[in-house]
């Protein structure tokens, strides 16, 4: 957390010790593109309610894009990695959370390393 405000600081304390315990659990128990598709909601709910943050994601992509920050690209661009941050972090507690060789951790995952270990491309691998 980016504040020095201890009254702040112990607020975000304790609802961690809610959310993520429950943000564990739905990753262990429901489908991941439900997931994907709740984390995009949470992620709009968080950067409306700390729009700093998405600002700063638009300002960052503006530079590089070489557009002012309210272009409808850079609008787009800064949503769209928003959402894939939520997205990672889905993915993440999904499959960091689960033993070694369940059949939901090791099919994608593990195709992608043996599709690596032929010589062939990570990516392809998995995505293809």
């Amino acid at each position: 957390m980016a504040t020095q405000n201890p009254v702040a600081r112990a607020i975000a304390s304790a609802t961690s010790r809610l959310w993520f315990p429950a943000a564990l659990l739905a990753s262990r128990n429901l489908p991941r593109p439900l997931m994907h598709r709740g984390g995009r909601a949470l992620a709009a709910v968080y950067y409306r309610l700390r729009p700093k943050y998405l600002r700063a994601a638009r300002r960052n992509l503006a530079v590089i894009l070489g557009e002012s920050e309210d272009a409808p690209e850079v609008r787009r661009l800064a949503s769209e990695m928003v959402a894939s941050h939520f997205r990672a972090w889905v993915d993440f507690m999904h499959f960091a959370t689960r033993p070694p060789g369940t059949p939901r951790a090791s099919s994608r995952a593990s195709s992608a390393t043996r599709g690596s270990s032929r010589g062939g491309s990570p990516a392809r691998a998995c995505c293809s």
